[in-house]
């Protein structure tokens, strides 16, 4: 016999998040007008394609966008699966390092904190700088401004920085890379 309270329980279950494969950014959109990547055309929606081959479509809020050149789809918490590292920027707030699997968002740091700032990840944005099995995210904290080069780990569900260098920058205002 069939428990009611069992069923709904097995439906209420979170789907276990799939391997990416690939992804890219999608749905360009003007409605943030920093363009410090060279144009005014930026992100509003990530496309990550599972191993399957299935497709995952994740959109963002009318006040954010993917203020980046391309995803880097990287295994950042060392399960054999990969999950997308992004730079995220919020209309208000500027922007933030995020990193998403299929079923959301997995973690993130704290947007900057004003509009119009922007943070360039340092090559993939992930690797095991020390040898012990972490991986650490690096990006310098407003190339054109700060030019700070910052240290993340991953803790749960926040990036918590770790290590800090100044004078680093990265990024030219205008260049795509």
């Amino acid at each position: 016999m069939w428990r009611p309270a069992a069923l709904l329980a097995l439906l209420a279950a979170p789907a276990a998040a799939e391997d990416i494969a690939s992804a890219r950014y999608d749905a360009p959109t003007t409605r943030y007008a920093h363009g410090v990547l060279g144009d005014a055309v930026e992100w509003g929606a990530l496309v990550m394609t599972g191993r399957s081959g299935q497709v995952f479509r994740l959109t963002l809020p009318e006040s954010r966008v993917f203020e980046d050149t391309a995803p880097r789809v990287v295994d950042v918490d060392g399960d054999g699966d990969n999950e997308v590292v992004v730079v995220e920027s919020d209309l208000s707030r500027g922007a933030r390092l995020s990193i998403y699997d299929t079923g959301g968002l997995v973690a993130a740091n704290d947007f900057i904190g004003r509009p119009n700032r922007w943070l360039a990840p340092v090559g993939n944005g992930a690797a095991d700088l020390d040898g012990d099995g972490l991986v650490e995210f690096v990006y310098v904290d407003r190339p054109h401004l700060a030019k700070t080069l910052l240290v993340f780990r991953l803790s749960g569900e926040r990036l918590i920085q770790v290590g800090a260098l100044e004078g680093y920058t990265n990024h030219r205002i205008g260049e795509s890379d």
